[in-house]
Parts: C-alpha cells; sequence; structure tokens
C-alpha cells in the first residue's frame, strides 16, 4: 500500500509540474503578444491607434466609436480597415525581421 501511495504521490507531483510549465509558457506567450502589438500600435498614428483601440481592443460598436470620435460611421470603417491593414503589414514586417535575426 505505501508504494501506491508513493507511486501516486509521484504521478500526482508530474502532472501538476507539466500543467504549471503550459500555464508559465501560455502567460509567457500572452506577454510578449501584449508587448509585440503594443509596440505595432506605437508605430501607428494617433487617429488609427484609437480607432483600434475602440473598436477591436475595447470592444466599442462602430456605431459607439463614431459616436464618441465624432466621425461618421462610414470614416470609422474605413479608418479601421486601413489601420488594419497597416497594423498587419508593421506585424508582418516584424516576424520577418525576428526570422532573419534567429537564422543568423
Amino acid at each position: 500500500m505505501s508504494a501506491f501511495a508513493t507511486e501516486h504521490q509521484a504521478w500526482m507531483d508530474h502532472v501538476l509540474a507539466v500543467e504549471s510549465d503550459d500555464q508559465f509558457r501560455e502567460q509567457a506567450r500572452k506577454q510578449e503578444a501584449a508587448e509585440v502589438l503594443q509596440w505595432a500600435l506605437g508605430h501607428l498614428s494617433a487617429e488609427n491607434r484609437l480607432v483600434l483601440t475602440l473598436v477591436h481592443l475595447d470592444g466599442y460598436s462602430v456605431r459607439e466609436a463614431a459616436g464618441l470620435l465624432g466621425w461618421s460611421m462610414v470614416n470609422v470603417k474605413v479608418r479601421a480597415h486601413r489601420a488594419r491593414q497597416m497594423l498587419r503589414t508593421l506585424l508582418l514586417e516584424r516576424m520577418r525581421q525576428d526570422d532573419d535575426t534567429t537564422q543568423r
């Protein structure tokens, strides 16, 4: 019975260690993603950063964002679209640079 309890405890310790390691890695990935997003947003104009933040990060509807910004709904949609394109370009360029650095 004692050997069973020891084996069971060792198994539980292993499971908890793996779970803890997975949680740590997930938290590190989220932190890195947040840092990259902040970097990319910092390279956008204030208006583009604001519209993306309101609509995509804060969850405002296009109508609500238009009211807050004093813009038309069409302007918010167009700005958000263009800002997403710029953000995508920035992130792709950063990925290429990171890949180039890693391959050296």
